[in-house]
């Protein structure tokens, strides 16, 4: 239970909410799809598929043009962290101090003060092209599951989106699991192991020669996907962050980490997705 004001907050008053349509008026993506973020996302996951910067091979495969990689949906869906016009949003200089942008979720209660994202299930329908801008056209929240866990006491929040571009077409569906908790007191970060420590020392050369395809019947359950390392240091999750717009100082700021009950700083999910998304498309090919 978490007093906001005078008014106690349980988890059954976040359930409340379950199935209602939230309002998104202020829930459209803050720019256009375009080359330099599209080149910053490529950068940070050594991703050096044609279809996202080369014109000619893009429509050569089939599409309209050079588009955004999937997994780069939910950054062009965010909204402005600041807009002209609004007060300043930084209330401290305490070197910690991390700065929530206003969303949708303050509306509904939630009995937490800490909080980030443990799963995104998404589904695409077409993709991302140059000047396409993207809004939610519908957010709802569908599912809560109070559970005590290592971190801390709260409650697993699943909300779905729904992101349309600017001609109302549906282009993603995503379903995004929170872990919104109260921290254990004076928790400490879990020590990391050693078997953790051993990762591979560098990463994997991206594809270069984009010609072969992998097709249908040259595949089968089971079969492995060639390992792609990706090397986790302090400057590629900062690199990471300014390219997908998450900037949860949970992902770049040990301190912040550990404070939340974390062994260390983490990737954050649209890192993970981008780390797949490239893993994928080496394997199977443009086409695919």
């Amino acid at each position: 239970m978490l007093d906001i004001g005078k008014m106690p907050v349980t988890w059954e008053d976040t359930k409340a909410w379950i199935g209602q349509v939230l309002s998104t008026t202020e829930a459209a993506g803050c720019d256009a799809v375009e080359a330099g973020a599209i080149r910053r996302r490529l950068e940070v996951l050594e991703f050096g598929c044609p279809l996202h910067y080369d014109e000619k091979v893009a429509k050569e495969t089939g599409y309209e043009g050079i588009f955004a990689p999937y997994t780069m949906l939910q950054t062009y869906g965010s909204p402005a962290l600041w807009r002209p016009g609004q007060p300043s949003i930084w209330r401290s200089n305490h070197p910690n101090f991390t700065m929530n942008g206003q969303t949708e979720r303050a509306d509904v209660p939630q009995p937490g003060t800490h909080r980030f994202v443990t799963d995104v299930e998404t589904e695409y329908f077409q993709p991302l092209y140059l000047g396409d801008r993207v809004s939610v056209a519908e957010l709802r929240l569908v599912n809560v599951n109070p559970k005590r866990t290592s971190v801390g006491e709260g409650a697993f929040v699943t909300w779905e989106n729904r992101f349309c571009n600017q001609r109302g077409d549906l282009v993603g569906v995503a379903r995004t699991s929170w872990y919104v908790y109260v921290p254990h007191p004076q928790r400490e970060g879990e020590k990391v192991s050693e078997e953790r420590r051993r990762v591979p020392e560098g990463g994997t050369d991206p594809r270069s020669d984009w010609r072969a395809q992998l097709f249908f019947d040259e595949v089968k359950e089971g079969d492995e996907l060639p390992p792609v390392a990706f090397p986790i240091t302090i400057q590629r999750l900062i690199m990471e962050a300014g390219a997908n717009r998450d900037f949860n100082g949970i992902h770049h700021n040990r301190e912040i980490a550990r404070s939340h009950g974390a062994a260390d700083m983490f990737c954050n999910n649209f890192f993970l997705q981008g780390m797949w998304e490239r893993s994928v498309r080496e394997y199977l090919g443009l086409k695919g």
